[in-house]
């Protein structure tokens, strides 16, 4: 008897595709600029998707629910923003450079 999958043949499932240790590892490697971008693309869609949500609310009426969303996003938004400024604040004293005897030359000359 063929074992059944609920995925198709080939197909992977999400823990498949998405390495959480791989993407955590990416996040937290990323230059400044390209966590400020994520924070700006992050910001970018909430207001848009947060101004649909409050005109199809408005149109439902009442039980309002926005707030919720609003909320939730805002949370997350607010986390984001914290996230990208605290790991800016640590890296603005420490050069950024790849070779690890040039950045040893430099703290020595630091000193």
């Amino acid at each position: 008897m063929a074992r059944h999958s609920r995925h198709p043949q080939g197909a992977q499932s999400l823990p498949d595709i998405v390495n959480s240790h791989a993407v955590e590892s990416i996040m937290k490697n990323a230059s400044t600029a390209q966590r400020q971008l994520g924070l700006r693309i992050h910001a970018i869609v909430f207001v848009p998707v947060i101004i649909v949500l409050v005109i199809v609310n408005l149109l439902i009426g009442s039980p309002y629910w926005v707030h919720w969303v609003l909320l939730g996003w805002g949370i997350g938004l607010i986390a984001h923003w914290w996230s990208v400024r605290r790991q800016d604040a640590g890296k603005a004293g420490t050069p950024e450079v790849s070779n690890p005897h040039a950045a040893r030359r430099v703290s020595l000359r630091m000193e």
